[in-house]
This record gives structure tokens, sequence and C-alpha cells, in this order.
């Protein structure tokens, strides 16, 4: 709700809809198998710009682009964990105790 205050219903919508589209692509191209509640919280808890800024560097670097399937996840979930810790997020699931 914040974020539609600050940009707008329209503006928060479209970026919503960006959001989904990123996740879509990360969960068919670089899903190992246990990585689609992690990119669920990065999508959800990272700036755009920057998860958009980690993409196009995974894409335009050339060496990258030539490297295995095991190493672009690798670079993503790196660079997620990194953007993350610099905004003060936690990517990481709280499972709850058993009583």
């Amino acid at each position: 709700m914040e974020g539609a205050r600050e940009i707008g219903i329209d503006e928060y919508n479209e970026e919503q809809q960006r959001k989904i589209r990123i996740l879509h692509s990360l969960l068919d191209d670089y899903n190992d198998g246990k990585r689609k509640s992690f990119y669920c919280m990065a999508i959800n808890l990272l700036p755009l710009k920057e998860i958009e800024r980690i993409l196009d560097e995974l894409i335009a670097d050339s060496q990258l682009s030539a490297t295995s399937f095991r190493e672009k996840v690798d670079f993503i979930v790196s660079r997620f964990r990194s953007l993350a810790k610099d905004q003060g997020v936690e990517l990481k699931l709280r499972k709850k105790t058993k009583e």
C-alpha cells in the first residue's frame, strides 16, 4: 500500500506487472529446483530497478552468457543476497516452530 501511495496506483500496478514477468522468467530459465521461494521473496522485497540491473548484467556479460546454468543461478542468487543485505532485507523463510 505504501508503494501505491508513493508513486500512484497506475505506476504501482505497472511495476507489479513487470515484477511478475521477471519472476516468471526466473522460474522458467533459472530455477534449479530449489529457488522458487527465494525468487518470490527477492522479487517481492527488492527494488525493481535493482533487480532489472542485475538481470541486465547477466545478459550483457559475455563471460556469463558462456557459463553453465549452475553458475548463472549462483550469480543471480549471490547478487540478490548482496542487494538484500545492502537494503537491510533478509531473504530467508522463517519456519514455524512446533509447540
